[in-house]
């Protein structure tokens, strides 16, 4: 992964023959590498988040006054169907398509994954993600509905036990949701490690709000000691996150349905996508919230991460 500057970031790119997909949402950086690259790509596609899209309209209005630029998913559509419509619009790329993961639900990034991988896409694809200076006192509230992530069923079988990883982020609430939906026999909670999150303040409440999720599972839900585990993890190296997965996983899949709910970064999210590609039997769930924090969800800063993952063959 290499960190560059808005301003640089035309002349640190491979190509200037490029497609950009970008997640259109109400997020204040989503236009931000649209903005860096307009002049530079072939074609901007804009995919439309599907949730809070009232939010997103002024993002729409400016993306729509790009030259060369396509949005999908404006009117009502479902996921499989927003990636089928994306189908058609590169189906004949050439050179390395870019992909803005800043705005994207994590939920469209991790089919977007899936979609890749089975178009034989993921070698040829560079992420970008514009980081955050800082963000809200607050991020979600509320869950409308858990679900499984298109591309990322997995294989439940009714006589096993049902074993959950969560890779946990600010928003305690939603994991508790999440828990309590599922009731699994078995928890595995993660939290970003110092090594990799870009600021230490955001480890330290990683950590406060895992402390905090386990109190309520052992107090307030009944859970013991040894049904509880806990790991941490790389929030910004995707196939780190894959390896730290097969560490903590490997023997699990003989007695246990296996379902991983990832709830840090989009980049952590990246590797429980290439996790589960290669684990069919994985299932990912989504947990949609109710509503976020719309005007002050996160502030920009000028930094982009540009990166791309391997999958196993």
């Amino acid at each position: 992964m290499k960190n560059f500057s808005l301003k640089n970031l035309v002349s640190e790119l491979p190509s200037k023959d490029n497609i950009l997909i970008i997640g259109l949402g109400f997020d204040t950086r989503c236009l931000n590498i649209a903005n860096a690259l307009n002049d530079s790509v072939n074609k901007t596609i804009g995919l439309v988040n599907l949730h809070s899209i009232n939010e997103t309209l002024d993002n729409l209005d400016k993306f729509n006054k790009y030259e060369n630029s396509i949005v999908i998913g404006n009117e009502p559509i479902s996921t499989m169907g927003l990636l089928d419509n994306l189908d058609k619009e590169i189906s004949d790329i050439n050179n390395d398509l870019l992909v803005d993961i800043t705005s994207m639900s994590r939920e469209m990034l991790l089919s977007l994954l899936a979609f890749l991988d089975e178009k034989f896409l993921i070698s040829r694809t560079i992420f970008l993600n514009n980081c955050a200076e800082s963000y809200g006192d607050w991020l979600s509230k509320g869950v409308l509905e858990v679900r499984s992530v298109l591309g990322y069923s997995g294989v439940l079988y009714p006589s096993r036990k049902l074993h959950l990883v969560i890779l946990a982020g600010f928003e305690e609430k939603r994991v508790m949701s999440i828990i309590e939906q599922f009731e699994p026999n078995k928890i595995t909670i993660g939290y970003g490690d110092g090594n990799s999150v870009i600021d230490e303040a955001l480890e330290k409440t990683n950590i406060g709000n895992f402390r905090t999720i386990k109190r309520a599972l052992l107090e307030r839900l009944g859970y013991s000691e040894s049904n509880i585990n806990e790991f941490d993890f790389s929030s910004t190296d995707p196939a780190s996150v894959k390896l730290t997965l097969e560490e903590i996983l490997g023997s699990s899949f003989d007695d246990h349905n296996i379902i991983i709910s990832p709830l840090n970064t989009k980049i952590s999210s990246l590797g429980v996508g290439l996790y589960a590609l290669e684990h069919n039997e994985v299932q990912i769930c989504y947990a949609e919230a109710e509503i976020y924090n719309y005007p002050n969800y996160a502030t920009a800063s000028d930094i982009v991460q540009v990166f791309s993952v391997e999958k196993s063959l």
